[in-house]
């Protein structure tokens, strides 16, 4: 029905008397997505919630439809019909969904608005229609891409730390960590558990050792965060590499390279804050490219590194390497992976057991742990009961997150040739889909930047062995990733959702400006965020926690107020009810108070 209809029966036509009925349909369409466009451009909000277009939006999709339609119709090249129509029909979603900021609608909405994209590149006629850039100008796009990017996160990141909406967990946990760093060596802080302890004993994470010379250069917690955004989208030059290694075209390359920059769950976690899970992303890639390259000491070094990151990154190197044994590529040197990457996760499981907090958590996995807190519980109730295990991971929260995941890519990782590849999908259904913690299948939080980086992997190898549709195929996904990655932290709205209330900036300023710099302080999440640059900080959210983990001689409180922080008014009263402090600082968003007897005990 396609051919038959859309392709040969079209001819080129300068005459729009001459048009045949497909060719009428074509531009009718192209029309109305770009007065569509216009529509969304002067209407409000509540127009696109509404049945019927409000008089301004009508009369611009009237108008602007009616100059494109006549615009068209004297178009002799019908192949610059279909752009246009892929042009006005992504221009009306970026518009919609830059439009329409709301999380309980924005994700459907767009995943509907991909699956229009898709549509239309589908059935337009992109025959021959072949792009092609140099090498050279492909790697200063990719330099560029980098460059903006992390400019963009970076500038996006300062201006929510001075709106007071970078929160001290997790960001301030790492501020405060390499504060004493720089001045004792030691990953150690108080605000992660309300006394001092390694990092170590909560995660096994040595790859930040890696950032300290930059800190040392740049001690400031803003400037870790513009360095955590500039690690995730690294990312992109290995993802370059990868490209080429699978002989991908320059016009392809950087199409999957806009993809990666723009992947929701890249420029989400950019925005908040540092982890060590940032680091997942690039390694990931490259341990792939020189896996690919048969290159056995880069290999090596960053499976090394890749083990350096956190506890559970060894999975993701165990899977790797299983899945290159099953290939039957580079045998040995995987076989030794493999059995490096479980050697690791035993030794540090049983340190972590022994002397830290553990790797098995309840709150991650007590769905199937029980009261154990048993990886070999876990393994047995999977066995024993996988109706059980279904049942956990096709959850109508995790169905909405898998399609964040895969629509921005198009489903390229389904796509494959080889059926081994999908090996590589387990350590997401391990970590992001078998978990009850609901942060685990969120993509605007660390848990997923390993896996989206292996879905990276299997898009590119799974485009290299894919026909004549597959330059289709790439173009919905860029596409698609665009207008995703516009429902999310890419949205000019985002910053608007930053709350920007001069007034009460000022008021928390002027309020934190009265605590010594080297005091000691306990804070609830924020303004914790911009404080953890001292020696000692200690995490308030409740008034249980006041009582049971926040030490007595604490100098000062910092209490953020005001409605959707919980327990704080609560935490306010009980402080005010405690004998030796005194509230010096009072208004409409943050309450300080100073312990007059921390001084006389020290």
């Amino acid at each position: 029905m396609k051919k038959r209809f859309f392709r040969n029966g079209l001819t080129e036509t300068g005459n729009p008397l001459k048009l045949k009925p497909g060719q009428y349909i074509i531009r009718l369409l192209t029309a109305w997505f770009f007065g569509a466009f216009a529509a969304v451009l002067v209407g409000d909000y509540n127009a696109f919630l509404s049945p019927l277009l409000g008089k301004g939006s009508l009369f611009a999709l009237l108008v602007i439809g009616f100059v494109v339609f006549v615009g068209t119709c004297f178009l002799k090249r019908d192949k610059l019909v279909f752009l246009l129509l892929i042009l006005g029909t992504e221009s009306f979603c970026l518009s919609i969904t830059l439009k329409i900021v709301n999380t309980t609608i924005s994700v459907p909405l767009s995943v509907g608005l991909c699956l229009v994209l898709c549509a239309v590149v589908a059935y337009s006629d992109l025959k021959d229609l072949d792009l092609k850039i140099k090498k050279r100008t492909l790697y200063i796009a990719v330099a560029v891409m980098l460059v903006l990017m992390t400019a963009y996160i970076g500038a996006a990141c300062i201006v929510k730390y001075n709106n007071y909406n970078v929160y001290g967990y997790d960001h301030g946990i790492f501020a405060q960590m390499f504060h004493n760093m720089k001045e004792t060596g030691q990953m150690v802080t108080t605000y992660e558990r309300n006394e001092l302890m390694s990092h170590f004993k909560v995660h096994f994470s040595p790859i930040f050792y890696l950032l300290l010379p930059l800190y040392m250069i740049f001690p400031s917690s803003q400037a870790l965060l513009i360095i955590n955004g500039f690690i995730i989208i690294s990312g992109i030059v290995p993802l370059m590499v990868l490209c080429k290694r699978f002989k991908l075209s320059n016009i392809s390359t950087l199409l999957f390279c806009v993809c990666y920059a723009i992947y929701p769950t890249f420029t989400g976690n950019g925005f908040w804050g540092l982890h060590e899970n940032a680091f997942l992303a690039p390694l990931i890639l490259w341990l792939f490219y020189f896996s690919e390259k048969d290159c056995t000491i880069g290999a090596v070094i960053f499976a090394v590194l890749l083990l350096c990151v956190k506890e559970d990154a060894a999975m993701y190197l165990a899977i790797i390497a299983l899945y290159y044994i099953v290939s039957g590529k580079s045998l040995a040197r995987n076989f030794i992976l493999l059995a490096l990457s479980l050697l690791c996760f035993g030794l540090v499981t049983m340190l972590m057991q022994k002397y830290g907090l553990g790797v098995m958590s309840d709150s991650r996995f007590g769905n199937y742990i029980g009261e154990t807190g048993s990886l070999f519980t876990m393994i047995r109730s999977v066995i024993e009961n996988p109706s059980f295990t279904l049942a956990q991971v096709f959850t109508t929260d995790k169905l909405l997150f898998m399609l964040q995941m895969f629509m921005p890519l198009c489903f390229l990782p389904f796509l494959g040739k080889k059926p081994a590849r999908l090996i590589l999908l387990i350590p997401m259904l391990l970590i992001n889909l078998m978990t009850k913690y609901s942060y685990g299948y969120n993509i605007y939080f660390q848990y997923t930047l390993g896996s989206a980086a292996i879905l990276f992997y299997l898009s590119v190898a799974a485009y290299s062995e894919m026909g004549e549709q597959r330059k289709k195929t790439l173009i919905c996904a860029t596409l698609c990733s665009t207008v995703m990655a516009c429902s999310t932290y890419l949205s000019p709205g985002y910053l608007g959702r930053t709350d920007d209330v001069k007034q009460r900036n000022e008021e928390i300023a002027q309020a934190l400006a009265v605590i010594p710099e080297n005091a000691s302080v306990a804070a609830t999440d924020s303004p914790a965020g911009n404080l953890t640059e001292r020696n000692e900080i200690y995490y308030i959210s409740s008034v249980n926690q006041l009582k049971k983990s926040v030490p007595e001689d604490v100098e000062y409180y910092a209490i953020r107020i005001g409605s959707g922080w919980g327990q704080m008014e609560k935490i306010v009263e009980e402080l005010r009810k405690t004998d030796g402090l005194t509230e010096i600082v009072t208004n409409d968003s943050i309450v300080i108070f100073k312990n007059e007897n921390a001084g006389a005990d020290k």
